[in-house]
């Protein structure tokens, strides 16, 4: 039991958000050269709008399930009640 719970509230080795190793020197990542190509680059840009609905859609769809689950859950709650109550 105390195993499976200090394995629940275990830290990670590696914090988030940080690295355990130094980053590239910023003249590697930001080379006139890549960054001319980039802009002659002809590529169709993304249309961010769909993978915005998308969450959108999804943030509601999972908060329906939600309130589903809770309606269920309250309705099973009553008609128990009302069942023990008969007895």
């Amino acid at each position: 039991m105390l195993l499976s719970l200090r394995n629940l509230c275990h830290r990670p080795a590696i914090p988030l958000g940080r690295l355990g190793y130094e980053t590239p020197p910023a003249s590697r990542l930001r080379s006139e050269r890549f960054a001319s190509f980039l802009a002659d680059c002809n590529r169709k840009t993304l249309d961010t709008r769909w993978h915005d609905a998308l969450l959108t859609v999804r943030k509601l769809l999972r908060k329906a399930l939600v309130l589903g689950a809770v309606i269920t859950l309250v309705w099973v709650a009553i008609e128990s009640a009302q069942a023990v109550g008969m007895f």
